[in-house]
């Protein structure tokens, strides 16, 4: 969690317009392109489209190295995924324990499919924060629809494998990783967001988190829900709130709800603070804003960079005074595509404070 200095001195760079007084507070880092699934949904292994799978994983050595550099930028969490599956990664565990040793909150964000006795051993020795397991499904069945050519079978596979992680916790009585299960949300599954609450306590999980499925590509529109549907999702929501709440089960309604309210067009409502708290670093170390912004948005690569040349160049500077100067209603860049955007409870946070004094900054 960030300290109040550091909030602070988000403001104070704010003021300044273009260049950040602290590092980012989360770092999501893209380590592994490879996957043994094909959700249908994702961006990268999608079975809808031929896709790359052969990018090199990213280098220990230099994963070392940013850590040391991101610590005395004073960054708190980084998100540990992949355009593919992170546990494929043959330094995963070791990238946990340096993460850990420069103080960072670790999140790794997975599929579930390796979480047998071995795995979840290893996972509690090296200690990550949060474990996010993403499965689009509540039965057998619904799994097949979502994993289109995966066997049903592997259904049973995460979920046993998330019993047997929540039954090692309780043996060795460690309080970590917080075990999230992480459900996005689509028109096959939409209707069972009750029975996600079942499949959460049933497994031993110790929070309950949604998304939205974004499809970028137009391949999956059909998956989206219609206003009627989102309606109806936004009731059991609303429902299944109380008996997370009763059981003790964090979760994130309350964001995943804003999310839908404020809906597709997210910045005709909320301007975008993204460059003063988050990075998304790729595969081929490139640095992003975030997942989803313009190619042009490119800040520089940590293969040839320090992270701090990255944080606050010449691209970094000229993205944040494009959003200072942006107007509500206009999009950022031509190809930036911030629908339903994941960060806007976020953005929201910090425009509650900034909303008052953005205007006379603007003129400065």
């Amino acid at each position: 969690m960030a300290s109040f200095r550091k909030k602070i001195q988000l403001i104070r760079g704010l003021f300044n317009r273009q260049v950040a007084k602290t590092g980012p507070f989360v770092v999501t880092w893209d380590i592994v392109g490879r996957c043994n699934l094909q959700c249908i949904g994702c961006p990268y292994h999608t079975p809808l489209r031929s896709h790359n799978s052969s990018a090199p994983d990213f280098p220990f050595e230099v994963f070392t190295r940013l850590c040391d550099e991101l610590k005395d930028l004073d960054t708190c969490s980084l998100v540990l995924q992949g355009s593919g599956e992170p546990f494929l990664h043959p330094d995963l565990f070791r990238m946990i324990q340096t993460a850990k040793a420069n103080g960072f909150e670790v999140v790794i964000l997975t599929n579930g499919t390796f979480l047998d006795r071995d795995w979840c051993k290893r996972l509690l020795e090296s200690k990550p924060d949060t474990l996010k397991v993403s499965l689009w499904a509540t039965s057998p069945s619904e799994f097949e629809q979502n994993y289109p050519g995966t066997p049903r079978r592997m259904f049973s596979r995460i979920t046993d494998g998330l019993n047997t992680l929540s039954d090692l916790k309780e043996i060795e009585g460690a309080s970590i990783p917080e075990t999230i299960l992480y459900f996005v949300i689509n028109r096959n599954n939409y209707k069972s967001v009750n029975s996600a609450v079942d499949l959460a306590l049933n497994t031993g999980c110790d929070g309950l988190h949604f998304s939205i499925m974004h499809d970028s590509s137009g391949r999956v529109d059909s998956l989206m829900l219609d206003e009627e549907e989102t309606h109806r999702l936004d009731d059991d929501l609303k429902q299944i709130e109380k008996r997370l709440n009763h059981f003790n089960l964090t979760n994130n309604i309350d964001r995943i709800r804003f999310r839908y309210q404020i809906g597709e067009f997210v910045l005709n409502h909320i301007p975008c603070y993204i460059n003063w708290f988050h990075v998304r670093i790729r595969l081929d170390g490139h640095v992003f804003p975030c997942i989803r912004c313009a190619p042009e948005m490119d800040f520089g690569n940590v293969h040839t960079q320090s992270f701090e040349e990255i944080w606050n160049g010449k691209t970094s500077r000229a993205f944040r005074q494009l959003t200072m100067k942006r107007q509500t209603g206009s999009k950022i860049t031509e190809t930036c595509d911030c629908r339903y955007c994941c960060f806007v409870s976020d953005n929201m946070r910090i425009h509650r404070i900034f909303r008052f004094i953005r205007p006379f900054v603007q003129k400065a």
